[in-house]
């Protein structure tokens, strides 16, 4: 806004002194119709800076309380989110006492984090409760960037053995986003590569609540956030000896994006053959099952011949899970990937990518 101001003074500026020259020909005139013009936009530009200052500083925390106010009368009225009236009554205190507690001035990534640490007195539960609020009403009003919000997850890791163990840190973190999501405005904005990404890795808690789709997987190709790949079934030990990528297929993508892709690239005339060209899911839109379509039963066979695996959004969630480990922003791979076993786990991501230690961040 600043800037956009700044422009538009320079260039009514510059608009009048080319006026003046041509006109009136360069006069002691010009030099005080810059002088007044150059002044004008400087103050323009003060005023712009001083009322966003002033915005942000004096309303930042009423605006907040308003909007927290409205949701917990909502709540308590209609029992929304499926939340009871005690877990209102509990939200409503915490993040009341945490917009009280916080300096708005200097809002920044170790806040939250603080906060929930010093409530020792909470259980685990709680906490939990505690987590989907503060993701509630500060995710949905972005007051928070998304490297704070990064920051934020290696904290709350941080403190796993204080608070319990790695699930339930890792479920107040999908508690702390699930919250964010419920309201209409973060859904809206829920198709950000990174969010997608993030929430991909965490399991079937979050991305029910998201429902990814097609698009999604697309998106976080187009955005080099992972790559469309195959998963062999067969000998997969020996591909790896061979220096041979496993490979992974994600969810719920038209046969035709998959041959764009170079995947699946005998699959064309297999189609043409048997289906004239028609375009079927590989599974349902919520990547749970396999399409109850004759079609969608012949491509799983089809896949099976060639010795490729069959995918769900569980597969998804591994692959989105591979990557991020491999990029040491998510802790503990085989518990966000919903196994207890690092066994389990390998079945479904590529082993090269990080050793077993690495898991534990």
């Amino acid at each position: 806004m600043n800037i956009a101001l700044f422009l538009f003074c320079m260039i009514y500026c510059a608009i009048h002194k080319l006026y003046y020259i041509i006109m009136i020909g360069i006069d002691i005139k010009y030099i005080y119709l810059l002088y007044d013009t150059t002044i004008y936009c400087i103050l323009c530009c003060s005023y712009c800076c001083h009322t966003q200052h002033k915005i942000n500083m004096n309303d930042y925390k009423k605006e907040f309380l308003t909007k927290f106010s409205e949701h917990i009368k909502l709540a308590t009225s209609k029992r929304v989110d499926g939340m009871s009236e005690s877990s209102v009554r509990f939200l409503s205190k915490h993040v009341r006492d945490f917009v009280d507690d916080i300096n708005i001035e200097s809002f920044g990534r170790n806040d939250v984090s603080r906060f929930i640490s010093n409530r020792t007195n909470l259980s685990l539960t709680s906490k939990s409760t505690l987590m989907f609020g503060l993701g509630k009403f500060l995710y949905w009003n972005m007051y928070i960037s998304k490297d704070d919000f990064l920051i934020l997850q290696k904290a709350f890791r941080a403190k796993a053995d204080n608070w319990g163990n790695v699930l339930m840190t890792t479920r107040m973190v999908s508690d702390f986003i699930q919250g964010a999501l419920h309201s209409s405005f973060a859904l809206s904005r829920a198709r950000d590569p990174w969010l997608l990404f993030i929430l991909g890795s965490l399991g079937p808690r979050i991305s029910q609540v998201l429902d990814l789709t097609s698009l999604d997987v697309r998106l976080l190709y187009d955005e080099n956030m992972i790559e469309l790949t195959l998963v062999k079934k067969k000998d997969t030990r020996q591909s790896l000896r061979k220096n041979i990528d496993i490979k992974y297929l994600p969810f719920d993508y038209k046969i035709n994006n998959f041959v764009a892709y170079n995947l699946y690239t005998d699959y064309i005339d297999f189609l043409d053959q048997n289906y004239h060209g028609c375009e079927y899911h590989i599974i349902n839109s919520r990547g749970d099952r396999l399409s109850d379509s004759g079609a969608g039963k012949q491509i799983k066979r089809y896949a099976d011949l060639l010795g490729y695996e069959g995918t769900t959004a569980h597969c998804f969630r591994h692959y989105v899970c591979q990557a991020v480990c491999a990029s040491k922003g998510i802790a503990n791979a085989s518990i966000l990937m919903g196994h207890s076993s690092l066994d389990t786990t390998k079945k479904y991501i590529n082993p090269a990518v990080f050793s077993p230690k690495e898991l534990l961040i």
